[in-house]
């Protein structure tokens, strides 16, 4: 990763505008590709009703060091990009 990246926002949308609450066993996980490893799984189905969400962030603390953060803060919005202000907020944050 070059090292003018700060850091590294994961969100999810539902472009079609449904809630998270209106889909049926909704989630997404995180997983160690080499092991297969679980790191993260984030519940949608009984959480607010909306339609986006910033999950976790990966922030960079020196040159090999990066902290992961849960989030869980939940929007309404259908494009990632509306996500911009709220992530640039995390990653502010000391």
């Amino acid at each position: 990763m070059p090292e003018q990246v700060a850091a590294l926002m994961f969100t999810l949308t539902s472009f079609s505008g449904q809630s998270f609450t209106d889909l049926r066993s909704a989630y997404c996980r995180f997983v160690d590709g080499d092991t297969n490893l679980e790191l993260a799984r984030f519940e949608l189905t009984d959480t607010q009703p909306s339609t986006a969400v910033l999950l976790s962030m990966l922030k960079r603390h020196g040159p090999q060091w990066w902290e992961v953060r849960t989030i869980g803060e939940f929007h309404d919005f259908h494009a990632p990009k509306k996500l911009v202000p709220a992530a640039a907020r995390h990653v502010q944050m000391p």
